[in-house]
């Protein structure tokens, strides 16, 4: 975001994007539902990444000792 901020959309559902405005649902701490939600003008968002899902896709692999 313009102000430096920045958000991890994990999964599509997550995120609303219109064209007037971006919702994006917070990750819940504990409850299964997103609690809070943060409203973004596209204009200011500045960069968007691909999260990189191979790095948590090797850690669920592994084998517990």
């Amino acid at each position: 975001m313009s102000d430096g901020s920045s958000y991890e959309v994990r999964h599509p559902e997550m995120a609303l994007v219109t064209r007037r405005e971006v919702v994006i649902a917070l990750p819940p701490q504990e409850a299964k539902l997103p609690e809070r939600s943060v409203f973004c003008d596209p204009l200011h968002v500045t960069r968007i990444e691909l999260i990189d899902r191979t790095k948590r896709n090797r850690k669920s692999t592994k084998p517990n000792k």
